[in-house]
């Protein structure tokens, strides 16, 4: 999620056989996955090669994410201070990809509205 004006945001990558993600906060970035030897790079046999589609799922509630990569759990965070934002593609300009397509799925919460009238 992406927040205005670039004071934050989670960024999930995929580079080869790696991924990593990363914290935006006020323009400074720190690394949810590795450490700053590795760029927070994370090997993984779930990532696909080059040229080969991925599957990136991101499960979310009540300021909870789960990362799923090709069917497969990769990882939980939370944002505790995020109350919405913006979700979208980036891809650099020495980087190779696409994007085939996007489903986004929301869970409607229903409301009880059903009322106990005495006669």
């Amino acid at each position: 999620m992406a927040q205005p004006e670039g004071k934050g945001g989670s960024i999930f990558e995929i580079n080869k056989n790696s991924y990593r993600l990363r914290q935006l906060t006020n323009g400074t970035y720190n690394y949810v996955t590795g450490n700053a030897k590795n760029d927070g790079w994370m090997e993984s046999e779930f990532v696909k090669g080059l040229n080969l589609p991925n599957l990136v799922e991101i499960r979310t509630s009540e300021k909870n994410y789960d990362l799923l990569l090709n069917n497969n759990y990769l990882m939980s965070f939370n944002e505790p201070e995020y109350t919405s934002g913006n979700i979208g593609f980036v891809i650099g300009p020495a980087s190779k990809g696409k994007a085939d397509f996007l489903y986004l799925f929301t869970i409607s919460k229903e409301k009880n509205n059903s009322t106990n009238e005495a006669g």
